[in-house]
């Protein structure tokens, strides 16, 4: 009786006092916003800024009026008797006309161009911004990965204890602490894994915000605080509001169209005016000139028709993209949906009962009322729940974050 109550007292104190894994102070800590505020600075939302500003440049390129045109002639005359030669010279100035219809769809293409462009950034921004944040979040659950395999290494390693004291006092057998040594060691194998894992992802963040980020960081975030999902009811009616690839799909058939009547106005013959001042050996000339293109070979009909097709491609793209963006929300609101009420089910009812279980086991072990293997099987079966609740919230908030990057953003 005496051996019974220094064990459970020994493996009290243990349980009391060394279960909670160390856990390092972290140099500093990364938040939510501050991946929103790393956004811009990131290399793709440059690279797309540049293409802006590369179809601005293009309004410019479509208001330049052709140049004038300039010709001299000089050379040597002479009458047709012989009697007199000299020099002989001539100047021309010819100004093209271009057609005012080409000229000015050809600006309006322009300018939906660079609107369209700048829809794009915003495409880009929202892929970039899931991208960094998809990142973030595996690191924080990485976190919680890594500390619940510090806590069951120390649960694990206190169990050991108190098998070895209950060996030494002749209430179990020796194998019962060599079991308890080698599901330890396989514990501390998958922590180090975990550690691994983590180690690189944040070295992966870093990298993609600048290698800004101290040697040391964690990750600060509520992830038990599930998100709210939209009312799905007026999901499509925010997205065809707000998504800026369908804004961008829609400026550009509307290019494509400004482009089709330009090619179409290219029908109309070019036209110059000018003048010209010719001096001759007795005589000068001078006057104004007109010239109009003759369309014998070349009624653009090949232009017309390639614009015609690209308006259509342009007006099937958009088609695409609505289609897609509707069937990939349904998708992820059902994924997000599922994820969500698996991550509290586990939290509120069926986590908490395989810990009270785990722990009762533990204590029965303590005093010999339950063997090894029933203490074995309740712990792995807590450790393997732990880490389902984990990757279940890790599956809601992921999927989360993409049902509202296909909405084109947060929104209330």
């Amino acid at each position: 009786m005496y051996k019974h109550i220094v064990t459970l007292c020994i493996a009290a104190f243990l349980l009391t006092f060394g279960v909670q894994a160390p856990h390092a102070q972290e140099a500093s800590v990364l938040r939510w916003s501050d991946i929103e505020a790393a956004i811009d600075r990131h290399p793709t939302m440059k690279r797309a800024t540049a293409q802006t500003d590369a179809a601005q440049a293009e309004i410019g390129v479509s208001r330049q009026y052709p140049n004038p045109e300039i010709g001299a002639s000089i050379g040597q005359g002479r009458a047709n008797d012989g009697s007199e030669s000299g020099l002989v010279w001539g100047i021309e100035l010819e100004i093209p006309i271009d057609a005012p219809g080409a000229y000015l769809n050809e600006t309006e293409a322009a300018q939906a161009g660079h609107q369209a462009a700048r829809a794009e950034v915003l495409v880009r921004r929202l892929q970039v911004e899931r991208d960094l944040k998809t990142l973030f979040l595996s690191i924080a659950f990485g976190q919680e990965r890594l500390q619940l395999k510090e806590e069951n290494v120390a649960r694990l390693t206190k169990l050991v204890d108190i098998a070895r004291l209950r060996v030494t006092q002749g209430e179990a057998r020796p194998m019962e602490a060599t079991r308890l040594e080698i599901e330890l060691e396989k514990e501390k194998l998958e922590r180090a894994s975990v550690k691994r894992e983590l180690d690189a992802q944040r070295d992966s963040l870093n990298l993609w915000m600048g290698g800004k980020l101290p040697a040391e960081y964690s990750i600060s975030f509520a992830w038990k605080e599930l998100p709210t999902l939209p009312e799905r009811n007026h999901m499509f009616e925010h997205t065809q509001r707000n998504h800026p690839e369908l804004r961008s799909a829609a400026l550009h058939i509307k290019a494509a169209a400004a482009h089709t009547r330009a090619e179409r106005h290219e029908l109309f013959p070019n036209m110059s005016i000018g003048g010209f001042y010719d001096r001759e050996l007795d005589a000068y000339n001078y006057g104004g000139m007109l010239s109009i293109e003759l369309p014998l070979w070349n009624w653009n009909r090949g232009g017309i028709a390639k614009a015609r097709a690209e308006e259509r491609i342009a007006r099937h793209e958009r088609e695409v993209i609505e289609r897609e963006l509707r069937s990939t929300t349904l998708l992820a609101y059902a994924k997000a949906e599922e994820a969500i009420l698996r991550a509290r089910r586990f939290a509120d009812s069926i986590l908490p009962k395989a810990r009270q279980a785990a722990e009762e086991f533990a204590a029965m072990y303590r005093v010999g009322e339950t063997g090894l293997v029933d203490l074995l099987d309740t712990r792995r079966e807590r450790n393997q729940l732990e880490t389902d609740m984990l990757a279940a919230f890790e599956a809601g908030w992921l999927a989360h974050l993409e049902l509202i990057t296909l909405l084109g953003g947060d929104h209330e």
